[in-house]
């Protein structure tokens, strides 16, 4: 991500926080959710119904993902929390390998 420029970081941070928002407010209810790539990896061990899964609209790198689940940006203000891997397996829920950087 280094590579990125600030700016465009910051862009792409505020799409991923829409696209959460939006995906979440379709299913509120949960204290977890899933963040998912399109690509929609998943291991299985965590069932959908019990953490569901919040589908990004684009694929985003590892260190923009920990940022939404180090911060946890949803929690004060809207009371979920988000993760994008598995809390049994520790298997990654999304790939981290944006196709256009």
């Amino acid at each position: 991500m280094a590579h990125l420029p600030s700016a465009e970081l910051a862009a792409r941070r505020q799409a991923a926080f829409q696209d959460i928002l939006e995906e979440w407010q379709t299913m509120q209810g949960s204290e977890w959710y899933a963040i998912q790539c399109p690509c929609r990896p998943d291991c299985g061990c965590m069932p959908p119904n019990e953490v569901p899964r919040i589908v990004l609209s684009s694929c985003l790198y590892v260190g923009e993902l920990d940022y939404f689940f180090t911060q946890q940006p949803f929690l004060a203000q809207y009371g979920f929390n988000v993760r994008w891997h598995c809390d049994e397996c520790e298997s990654e829920m999304a790939c981290g390998f944006p196709m256009n950087p």
